[in-house]
């Protein structure tokens, strides 16, 4: 949902704002779903202005942050605390990507995303019982490495799809 697009110094200094302005994790998330907006509206990373992150990234008072309200709509999610994993049906997919191979890939994709922080709710629920999850996501260096390891596995999960199938 938000990570794989920015450059990492550009995390970097936004979780340690995050950390020093005392944020949650889901902040961060609000913070880094506004900068990529901020991105695509400047027409790319070397045209975002270098104060582009600062305090105002972050949700104010009865904003949510959410990646919907930065026009970055997720296809699938994971509930934080049953683990379960909701998603588009996979004809929505082959409908959006223009056809049934590269709709199967994304969605694949996509599903090894979301199935990497299922299994991490599942050891934070195991770990520390029903809200583990969503406490564990609330730590802005934990919601980053659950997410970079997600877009990894999604990552992975294309690139197996293309070395079995371009080469």
């Amino acid at each position: 949902m938000t990570i794989p697009d920015v450059p990492g110094v550009k995390q970097e200094r936004l979780l340690r704002l995050a950390q020093q302005l005392g944020k949650d994790g889901y902040a961060y998330a609000g913070a880094v779903n506004n900068l990529i907006k901020k991105m695509f509206d400047a027409g790319g990373w070397d045209n975002l202005s270098p104060n582009a992150i600062n305090d105002t990234m972050f949700p104010q008072p009865g904003e949510t942050g959410s990646a919907a309200e930065a026009g970055l709509e997720a296809p699938m999610g994971t509930n934080p605390l049953t683990c379960e994993i909701s998603s588009q049906p996979l004809s929505e997919y082959i409908r959006t990507y223009g056809g049934e191979t590269a709709g199967s890939v994304i969605y694949s994709a996509n599903m090894a995303h979301e199935q990497f922080h299922r299994n991490t709710c599942q050891a934070q629920i195991r770990q520390s019982g029903g809200r583990g999850y969503d406490m564990y996501m609330r730590d802005p260096a934990n919601y980053r490495q659950d997410e970079l390891g997600a877009y990894r596995a999604g990552i992975d999960r294309a690139r197996n799809w293309y070395n079995a199938n371009c080469r």
